[in-house]
Order: structure tokens, then sequence, then C-alpha cells
């Protein structure tokens, strides 16, 4: 699955306009987001990046 630039940048944008409220849910960790939504939660980028694949 590609994902378009412009999806890409959505998603950034949602992300650090959610940012405080995101470290509030999951300190101390990644997320991965993909339309809007958290789809992939970890320790690591490659932990939150390999949950997001699973969904």
């Amino acid at each position: 699955m590609e994902i378009e630039p412009e999806e890409f940048l959505e998603d950034m944008k949602w992300g650090e306009e959610n940012y405080s409220e995101l470290m509030r849910k999951f300190p101390e960790r990644w997320v991965a987001i993909v339309d809007k939504k958290v789809v992939g939660i970890g320790r690591s980028i490659s932990e939150a990046e390999k949950e997001a694949y699973k969904k």
C-alpha cells in the first residue's frame, strides 16, 4: 500500500494538532496514524509500524 503525499501530510497535521492528547493517552510511545486515526502504538517506531500493518 502506497501512501499519497497529501494523505501523509494531512495525517501529520492531525497528529500535530492532537499532540497533547496523544501524549496523554500514549506516554513515551510512538503512534502510527492513518486517516486521522491511531492504528499502531509501540515503544519504538518499528513496533508501531508493525501493529499498524497488522490492521
